[in-house]
């Protein structure tokens, strides 16, 4: 059936979003953001810079949403370091 097809097809194309911030409450609300998007999905959450690229270099997604301030290593040096591994990675920063 033909509709079933286009439904697989925006299932498989959607982008998939990483989490990186250590408010729990505030990571929790982007999830739910998140989820309510047909085009979007939760890769993960992460709530410190270092489990975030340890996670990310072995099974990347398509966009990091991080604070800049977190424990371990800062959003910004998970960026540099992820950019140099996957330049096609994109990034949204907050604080």
């Amino acid at each position: 059936e033909i509709g079933y097809f286009y439904k697989y097809l925006r299932i498989v194309s959607k982008i998939s979003v990483a989490i990186l911030e250590d408010e729990k409450e505030l990571a929790e609300q982007f999830q739910i953001l998140l989820s309510s998007s047909d085009d979007l999905k939760c890769h993960s959450i992460f709530y410190s810079g270092l489990d975030a690229y340890n996670n990310l270099k072995e099974n990347p997604c398509d966009v990091v949403l991080a604070d800049i301030n977190v424990p371990g290593l800062s959003g910004i040096e998970v960026v540099k370091k992820l950019k140099a591994l996957y330049p096609k990675m994109q990034f949204l920063m907050c604080t």
